[in-house]
């Protein structure tokens, strides 16, 4: 038998993404998508409608495992085997339908506590502001007979919110077409991560995860990432192929052993203690988790007891290891052995048994039986008391039944049974142990009153028997209650065990026994009496037990003869009970189960020993496993790959010249296999991300994760915590708004649960060709059939998408790819991860980056956000492509969007909403607010008839009485104030509303000055147009001009910045121009018409955002994040001490870390990396914000207060400052209502603007 799957327990089944996996994306189309999650969803609207909850089951769901959610309201719980509900009617409902469905066993969908869920939870819902799916009316039904019976019978109840079969794991793989695959030969494999690259990198677009690495906070750093994935039955180093059945276990006093199926060799597995070298392993160390024993194999049966075990081999030799005091090895000698060795002179052997005070015994192939080891009370039964270390034959003893359960061992005593169901017992009489009445014996004995008995099994001082007729015997040692008859009174004689019947096999600890017996249903079923110290009676309790108790669990017939007792601890078909002081429960860990828990079966899914994966620092650290997995930390074989590949796109070192490097390197990352879900969910924190590149298949269609009802209820309770949940939807080529599609609807009928889903997009093509070779499709398009042989799922639902084939990350020996001559497991590395697989953890890991930036400046982004950046900044899908999967991330301008959002005139503000609109508040005498009016407005108001506009340091700028904006189409328009042309529409008629600025496009930022405006277009050239009395529009005149015209001699630009009549620009080389009126920091104090260069001023940072102009001063941030300042400093606004203006750039003192400047009339700004604000200079408006007015500050101040800013900006008098969600503070003067607080009252420290973000 083999063991049941992990999904079993949970009752979940699941599939992987690779192409050569399954299930598709979904991405959200913003246009159409929800963009926060709903309110709790009410199942019932899908009970015995949608396929799942009603037979006949379509093809991809479980016909033997679903999943009950009961109606919270009526508190339905299990406790152990005790059902209770609100009203006891409910509870006979429940049990009527589940009692005609005799195999059914309803079990809890997590281990912990409903008071910790209830907890979580209710402090969730406060924070959220709503009501949340309520985790712990979750429960799985497990029924071998089937659930199709059990949907329709439960899902009439009303109790029951909603029952549905749980999908089933399938293999959807899409076979990667190897000769398609080009050999990479020895280029750098960072070359190979085409996905890293910038958007518009001519080896091809990606998400610019370069760009946001150099950012602080930008490698994930303090985020955590949970990378979820399933378990491959498919897979054959999966799980530990162990079997079930009688003889392939086996339980000493501090160890267990397994043995596998036949067609894994019979091998041998142990846990628990090795002092004695029990395990076989060849060492001493204790293990908490199964390990292999090697060199064993071809074996039928194991014993163990006390610190010694048995193996008995298909080719009739027996085998030992461990503890020898006494021989019981068997080898003549009595040498300790660590690992197997073979008994010699035992050829024909049929069955095994250890007894726990140190003896073993065998029966041959003729029904005579060889003993050895201890044998102080004769309990080897050669008729002396001699101990022996090789085999003796025990005295006239023939006729020995060759079954197992036929022979057994005590502590000092042993036992046979005969073909004719007669009981020989020898050794030891005290305490009755061997049921003759109190006389021991040296040689074979009968057991008085024992017939028809099938097989027997020893504790250290009590006996139990099971006869034909079903019937339980016991004698010996009471003091328990382990005879379980009633009483502690030692039985010298069998008894009958009462209120058993049906008894199909019974096995004896130290001190406790076990009996499976079949209920009236036919289950089969546990009961277990005697010591429950260490809880291994299995009912939840550590009372002992003088009468047999259920232990709660049922199984079918073909998991008979499983149930093995160790010394203080039980194994059973459905889990392992009881001590495990030393591990021998196989948990992972050392503490006691009181109820059953799964021995840890499966195989590590994460090759954490790479080299890009091991050791890696802090503070990152190594991967953390969310549940116990065996092979940890490496694993090299093919159930692994999976995992280490996506593990490695958002993960990998980046510090250790080898391989690749991760998406985020410094996120820490916890992994664990998909019913770990509910730790993960538990186990997050707000900003926190989890990747899940596993989803669900049925008909050959497949389906994000959240399909499934219980994860979509756990999905929107982790996006409720702040946690960005990525999935992926599924390489089915599905349409999920197909209205015919009965699973697809049932999706798209919920609310939305908050998470991002990723589809899979063209890779790049560079020389006209990919990996998949020449001809492909534009980039980004989605991946589809017939020009792929497999297609992402796609829809309105889905949200974003990323490389779907081609993909570039960390291998095992079935992809390596990039590294085809490499043979250590470790340093291997494929280019060809694909599907949803790959294309999630792009994203997650992306969003990782993003989150991390957004930390380092106090503030984590709400996952509403997240997803909108996303999609608004993101590369876009070529048009007309009818498969949506959305944009690809461009992170580059995703930081854009965090530093960007808000401009000051002289002495307007405007700001950028999430949603591409703009407000304006402030003085409004010449319509520079955009609203169709000339109203002053102290509070914001929406520019009229703006939209598109993205979220980016640059995309708004004021001037004195005008304001301009560019559009994502690279459009720009304008209105205001327009007597210098500064509108750029070909007049100089001032406008309330915005205009489009003539013969413009390909835009990506503007500014403006006092009456003029200006526009970097996206080939790094400067347009402008209005005043240019000082040839502040650098065209080599001073001729003003309604319409654009180009700076002179000026390529490379990427960040431009202006205020009166100056200008600055940051070329991408990290150089700096300046023109208009001077100084202009070239060491002359005139001005220029055409752009200059600003002296000895290099690395200045390229991104938006990091320089500013002031009415006569200009400002620089350096990458290092040191300030540099040049022109008037009458007030101080260079910062360095003094008041000496400087036309050479000097450096702000005492000021690092800054990201991002502002200047305004005669004062500066910053903010820093981690969030703060500092400002310098003229302070009579209390614009500096350190809670005074007056007076001036010549070096800089911090700003009282302001936390978690990203963005800043400088009107005339007043200051602004933004936060990655879209929040916005202002401070300083108010007097025509620019702060947007609803008052004309200034303000010396930030305050927030109504209705942001």
């Amino acid at each position: 038998m083999r063991p049941p799957s992990r999904r079993s327990w949970r009752g979940l089944a699941a599939v992987l993404l690779t192409s050569a996996t399954v299930i598709a994306p979904v991405a959200a189309n913003p246009t159409t998508a929800r963009a926060e999650p709903g309110p709790v969803f009410d199942h019932g609207r899908h009970k015995g409608k949608v396929p799942g909850t009603r037979g006949p089951l379509p093809q991809g769901f479980s016909k033997t495992r679903m999943h009950v959610k009961f109606r919270s309201d009526r508190k339905v719980r299990l406790s152990g085997a005790k059902l209770s509900a609100e009203s006891g009617a409910d509870v006979t409902a429940i049990q009527n339908v589940l009692k005609s469905h005799p195999t059914a066993r309803m079990s809890r969908v997590t281990t912990r506590s409903e008071n910790e869920l209830i907890e979580k939870r209710l402090k969730l819902e406060k924070r959220a502001g709503r009501k949340l799916p309520d985790l712990t009316s979750w429960y799985v039904i497990d029924a071998p007979g089937g659930v199709e019976g059990l949907l329709a019978g439960l899902n009439k109840l009303p109790a029951v919110e909603i029952a549905q079969a749980v999908p089933i794991p399938v293999n959807t793989t899409a076979p990667v077409r190897r000769s398609a695959l080009r050999n990479p030969g020895d280029e750098p494999l960072r070359e190979h991560q085409r996905y890293r690259n910038a958007a518009d990198s001519p080896a091809g677009g990606g998400i610019d995860a370069d760009y946001i690495n150099a950012i602080p906070g930008g490698k994930g750093d303090g985020i955590t990432v949970s990378v979820i994935e399933t378990i491959p039955l498919f897979e054959a180093d999966a799980h530990v192929p162990i079997d079930g059945g009688p003889g392939l276990v086996a339980a000493g006093a501090g160890h267990t052993l397994r043995v596998t199926t036949a067609e894994d060799g019979r091998k041998v597995w142990a846990t628990g203690r090795n002092l004695h070298g029990e395990l076989g392993i060849g060492t001493t160390t204790g293990t908490k988790l199964l390990t292999p024993i090697p060199g064993l194999s071809g074996v039928t049966t194991v014993a163990a007891a006390g610190n010694f075990s048995m193996a008995l081999k298909s080719d009739g030799s027996v085998w030992t290891w461990g503890d020898n005091t006494h021989g019981q090895l068997g080898i003549g000698n009595t040498v300790m052995r660590p690992s197997p060795v073979q008994v010699p002179g035992i050829t024909n052997a049929v069955q095994i048994a250890a007894g726990e005070g140190g003896h073993a015994l065998a029966v041959l192939a003729d029904g005579t039986v060889r003993a050895w080891g201890r044998n102080s009370s004769g309990q080897l039964g050669d008729g002396t008391t001699t101990n022996r270390t090789t085999p003796v034959t025990v005295t006239g003893l023939t006729g020995v039944a060759t079954h197992f359960g036929a022979i057994s061992g005590g502590e000092l005593q042993s036992m046979a049974v005969l073909t004719d169901g007669t009981v020989k017992a020898w050794g030891s009489g005290l305490e009755g142990r061997l049921g003759n009445g109190g006389t021991g014996s040296v040689t074979a004995t009968t057991v008085p009153g024992l017939t028809n008995v099938s097989h027997v099994s020893n504790g250290l001082a009590h006996g139990l028997a099971r006869l034909t007729d079903g019937t339980i015997k016991a004698w010996g040692r009471n003091s328990s209650g382990q005879v379980g008859d009633g009483t502690t009174t030692t039985r010298t004689t069998p008894v009958t065990v009462p209120g058993l019947t049906g008894g199909f096999w019974v096995t004896a600890g130290d001190n406790h026994s076990v009996a499976e017996v079949t209920d009236i249903y036919g289950n089969l079923v546990g009961r277990a009496w005697g010591a429950n110290a260490d809880g291994q009676l299995g009912d939840g309790t550590t009372t002992p037990r003088v009468a047999p108790v259920s232990m709660t669990w049922s199984a079918g017939e073909s998991s008979a003869r499983t149930t093995v007792a160790g010394g203080r601890h039980t194994y059973t078909v459905l889990g392992v009970i009881g001590l495990n002081s030393t591990g021998q429960l196989g948990q992972g860990d050392y503490i006691n189960r009181l109820k059953l828990a799964r021995m840890v079966f499966w195989y590590n899914r994460f090759n954490a020993c790479h080299e890009d994966l091991g050791n890696r620092p802090a503070p990152g650290g190594r991967l953390r496993y969310l549940s116990e997995m065996i092979n940890v930390p490496c694993h090299h074989g093919r159930a692994a790959s999976h995992g280490t590949q996506v593990a490695g796109i958002i993960g990998s070192r980046d510090d250790n010249q080898a391989g690749l490097a991760g998406i985020a390197p410094n996120a820490e990352m916890q992994v664990g296999l998909d019913d770990d879900l509910v730790e993960a969910v538990q186990n997050s924190s707000p900003g926190d991300v989890m990747s899940l590149s596993i989803g669900w298949s049925s008909s050959g269609k497949h389906y994000p994760w959240e399909l499934n009802s219980f994860d979509y209820d756990l999905i929107v309770t982790a996006t409720a915590n702040g946690v960005t949940v990525v999935q992926a939807a599924g390489n089915g080529d599905n349409d999920l708004d197909d209205p015919n599609d009965s699973l697809a609807k049932t999706l798209m009928d919920r609310p939305d649960s908050g998470a991002i889903i990723v589809g899979a997009g063209e890779p790049p093509s560079v020389n006209g060709s990919n990996c998949l070779g020449a001809g492909r499709p534009a980039a980004r398009t989605a991946i589809a059939k017939p020009v792929t042989w497999w297609g992402s799922t796609h829809g309105s639902r889905v949200n974003v998408q990323g490389y779907g084939m081609c993909v570039a990350t960390t291998g095992l020996p079935n992809a390596k790819g990039l590294t085809p001559s490499e043979t250590d497991p470790n340093k291997m590395y494929t280019g060809t991860f694909n599907g949803t697989s790959s294309a999630t953890p792009i994203v997650a890991g992306a969003v990782a980056a993003l989150q991390g930036a957004a930390k380092q400046s106090g503030h984590v982004l709400p996952v509403e956000t997240v997803r909108t950046i996303l999609q608004r900044t993101g590369t876009p899908q070529p048009a007309g492509d009818t498969h949506h999967i959305g944009p690809l991330p461009n992170l580059r301008a995703a930081i854009a969007f965090l530093h960007g959002g808000v401009a000051a005139g002289t002495v307007h503000t405007l700001g950028v909403k999430n949603d591409g609109t703009v407000w304006a508040a402030g003085r409004n005498s010449d319509g520079q607010l955009g609203d169709g009016t000339t109203t002053w407005r102290n509070a914001p108001v929406n520019v009229e008839g703006l939209t598109g506009v993205l979220r980016t340091p640059g995309s708004v700028a004021g001037g004195d009485a005008h304001s301009v904006a560019v559009k994502a189409d690279g459009t720009v328009w304008a209105w205001g104030q327009n007597s210098a042309g500064q509108l750029g529409d070909g007049t100089t008629t001032g406008r309330t509303t915005p205009v489009q600025v003539a013969g413009l496009t390909g835009v990506v930022a503007v500014a403006a000055g006092g009456d003029f405006s200006l526009a970097l277009k996206s080939d790094g050239t400067v347009w402008g147009w209005g005043g240019n009395g000082s040839g502040q529009l650098g065209d080599g005149t001073t001729t003003g001009r309604t319409t654009p015209v180009q700076a002179t001699g000026l390529t490379g630009v990427v960040s431009l910045a202006a205020r009166g009549q100056r200008v600055m620009a940051v070329r991408s080389d990290g150089t700096v121009r300046a023109w208009g009126a001077g100084p202009l920091g070239n060491g002359a104090t005139a001005g220029s018409s055409t752009p200059v260069t600003v002296t000895g001023l290099t690395g200045v940072v390229t991104r938006p955002g990091a320089i500013a102009v002031g009415i006569d001063h200009f400002v620089a941030v350096k990458t290092d994040g040191t300030v540099w300042t040049w022109g008037g400093n009458a007030n101080g606004q260079l910062g360095d001490g003094t008041t000496t203006g400087r036309t050479t750039p000097v450096q702000v003192t005492g000021l690092t870390g800054v990201s991002g400047v502002g200047a305004g009339y005669w004062y500066s700004l910053a903010v820093k990396s981690d969030g703060t604000g500092a400002a310098w200079g003229h302070n009579a408006n209390g614009q500096l914000g350190n809670g005074t007015t007056g007076g001036e500050s010549t070096t800089p101040v911090p700003v009282t207060g302001l936390s978690g800013a990203t963005g800043i900006a400088s009107g005339g008098w007043f200051s602004v400052a933004n936060r990655a969600d879209g929040t916005i503070f202002t401070w300083g003067s108010n007097a025509a209502g620019q702060l947007a607080d609803g008052t004309y009252t200034n303000r010396t420290t930030p305050g927030p603007v109504n209705a942001t973000p």
